[in-house]
């Protein structure tokens, strides 16, 4: 398997086609425990024999990050039977980590002269269900400048279904692949494409609203740096002709 990117692995409130990344998320840490079931007895000699099963299986999740919003809160101030939910690991190009879990606590710090932060624990509260990719990426990574900063997109059939699902929520017509072509060929859709170019940057772990999208978009008055960026911005639907390949075994 490649290496990956933290800002890969996302924890997600709900499903990830339907659900909401964590907001302001830093730093995630996930604990898988196989608890051991201890069977050591005289017959073993001095040695420790554990059983081959588990006792206990859970998932734990710390979540730090910014304080930004107000859904953990109220999930960790709400009433005590919404403090199990649906939530879903998602490792990119791996798999998803799905089930229901428990909002164990939530802690914030607020330093006089820094950003306010959060510290949120979740534990698992039944069976945790993993389903692999179906398949490796085989879309580009992109790199998007907005307002100065360089992000770098990785689009995925997943990202792309969330981000139209969500559209859909507004507009039960919303279709990112019109969206793309309108915008492509100069159509219109400059709203939806500023929405669409939020949730990817957002996607990276950055933090810029729809209004800042478009503000971005129409402050490129050169006509060729502007056709350039609606090239790049429609690159993200297209997949690579190669598709990527999995790592090559280790040779013994």
């Amino acid at each position: 398997m490649a290496k990956l990117a933290g800002r890969k692995i996302r924890i997600y409130e709900g499903d990830v086609a339907t659900g909401t990344l964590v907001a302001g998320a830093r730093a995630d840490s996930i604990t898988i425990n196989n608890e051991a079931i201890d069977v050591t007895d005289k017959e073993s000699d001095g040695w420790r024999t554990l059983l081959n099963d588990a006792s206990v299986r859970t998932v734990d999740m710390s979540v730090e990050g910014l304080l930004d919003g107000d859904s953990l809160l109220s999930a960790a101030l709400g009433v005590t039977t919404a403090l199990v939910g649906l939530y879903t690991i998602d490792i990119d190009g791996i798999g998803t980590c799905a089930g229901q879990f428990h909002f164990s606590s939530f802690e914030i710090g607020a330093p006089h002269d820094d950003a306010a932060t959060f510290t949120a624990s979740i534990q698992s509260a039944g069976v945790i269900a993993f389903t692999a990719a179906a398949y490796m990426s085989v879309f580009r990574d992109v790199t998007i400048p907005v307002g100065g900063v360089d992000y770098v997109v990785t689009p995925s059939n997943k990202l792309l279904r969330r981000i139209e699902g969500k559209g859909r929520r507004d507009d039960p017509d919303f279709n990112l692949v019109g969206v793309f072509m309108r915008f492509s060929s100069g159509a219109g859709a400059v709203n939806d494409a500023a929405f669409v170019l939020s949730e990817m940057v957002n996607a990276t772990g950055g933090n810029i609203t729809e209004d800042d999208a478009l503000a971005h978009m129409i402050s490129i008055n050169d006509p060729k740096e502007y056709r350039a960026f609606i090239d790049l911005f429609c690159s993200c639907v297209m997949p690579d002709a190669k598709p990527k390949k999995p790592d090559a075994p280790a040779e013994a």
